[in-house]
């Protein structure tokens, strides 16, 4: 062996090898970070799996397994999961490590439609840690929806003791939740700044915004509701509750709302252009529809909404060339989904065939959410069709 050889096997030996706790420990760490990041759930419990056999003895693996289990809608594993991390817990690791174990499973259990053993661990969770404000207000939230509303706002009372100057630190988590597009956790904490600030408009609002992109619209007109209850000068509250009920239908209520948006700031054209969905949708009014669109299009002339509405409403109103005149100028400002569909209709009734069936193709490259794909591939077969029994 020469003399180079020997000395790279030398340095060789002296290289450490990671142990089974630090492979684990890395394992975990990775594991944790795929979590955080919104990747796959699955391949991060795999990595659990793997270090909780190099290391079964740390509570924080199987708390980390859990989440995983949650995720994937595993509650029986995911509790499995807390109840070990709570056993090794117990043999003296901190009271706040093993009250977020205990809070953690009774969450897990009230998911389960098991809210008397989730009160078990509330308990425990609000004895160990008594001035614990997420807890009381995690507590709350459950007793409200099992319709126990004494012992909810006795909770929000003691979160409350000591927790109200926190309001604006969950609301600003809320923000920055949000902004990273995780929706659920940002929801989650403008309800406790909410709850512990009941007169904090702003919470309010975010809690609407996020009902509104997840599709619950009752419970984004209530929260605009208590926003105001607090602001019944806001145009704003007023114009987005309004969207909210026309989303449910509850058109009176929306077009009570237009008109009070209209009234405290009609200088916004975004308030015409709802009052005119509503004038064509609802009452059948295609003369006033027009007037508010138009309205809005002096206000701002190159608003795109207006466009695509009015556009919608020449549709109708048979008025195919003025339709398609507003649905290009919308699409030239903002391209939409609604927007191609919408003129795709208008070139389908002109008996322009292949320049609807060309925007549906060039809309399918664009958009790639599952339901705009459905709709664009429907109008495109229904133009298909139509251009064959018009042979």
């Amino acid at each position: 062996m020469n003399r180079l050889a020997c000395f790279a096997l030398l340095l060789a030996s002296c290289t450490p090898f990671e142990t089974e706790e630090e492979t684990g420990e890395r394992y975990y760490r990775d594991a944790r970070a795929r979590l955080e990041s919104g990747g796959d759930p699955e391949k991060a419990r795999a990595l659990l799996d793997e270090a909780i056999e190099l290391d079964p003895s740390r509570a924080d693996f199987y708390v980390a397994r859990a989440m995983t289990g949650r995720v994937l809608h595993r509650t029986q594993e995911a509790e499995a999961d807390y109840t070990l991390a709570i056993s090794i817990l117990k043999r003296g690791s901190a009271k706040a490590d093993l009250a977020m174990a205990h809070l953690n499973r009774g969450v897990s259990r009230a998911e389960s439609s098991r809210m008397a053993e989730a009160e078990e661990d509330f308990a425990e969770t609000v004895r160990l840690m008594p001035t614990w404000v997420e807890a009381y207000l995690i507590r709350a939230q459950w007793r409200r929806r099992a319709g126990r509303p004494r012992e909810a706002d006795e909770d929000l009372a003691r979160a409350r003791e000591s927790g109200s100057a926190m309001a604006d630190t969950y609301f600003n988590a809320g923000v920055r939740e949000l902004n990273l597009g995780r929706l659920e956790e940002a929801e989650r904490l403008f309800a406790f700044a909410a709850d512990l600030e009941p007169a904090h408009v702003r919470a309010w609002m975010a809690l609407a915004r996020c009902a509104m992109e997840r599709g619950r619209y009752a419970s984004a007109s209530e929260s605009l509701g208590r926003a105001l209850a607090l602001q019944p000068q806001s145009a704003d509250l007023h114009y987005q509750r309004a969207n909210a009920y026309r989303a449910q239908e509850r058109w009176e209520e929306a077009f009570a709302d237009s008109i009070a948006a209209l009234d405290r700031d009609p200088r916004n054209p975004l308030h015409f252009v709802l009052r005119g969905v509503i004038y064509r949708q609802y009452l059948k009014d295609p003369e006033n529809a027009e007037r508010d669109f138009t309205q809005a299009l002096e206000l701002d002339p190159g608003l795109p909404e207006a466009f695509l509405e009015r556009g919608i409403l020449y549709h109708g109103m048979r008025l195919l060339n003025d339709a398609e005149r507003d649905l290009r100028q919308s699409l030239s400002r903002h391209a939409t989904p609604e927007g191609v569909v919408a003129l795709g209709r208008v070139l389908r009734d002109k008996g322009e065939y292949d320049k609807a069936a060309d925007a549906y193709r060039r809309a399918l490259e664009i958009y790639s959410d599952p339901v705009v794909q459905k709709t664009l591939k429907d109008e495109l077969e229904r133009t298909l069709q139509a251009k064959d029994s018009d042979r």
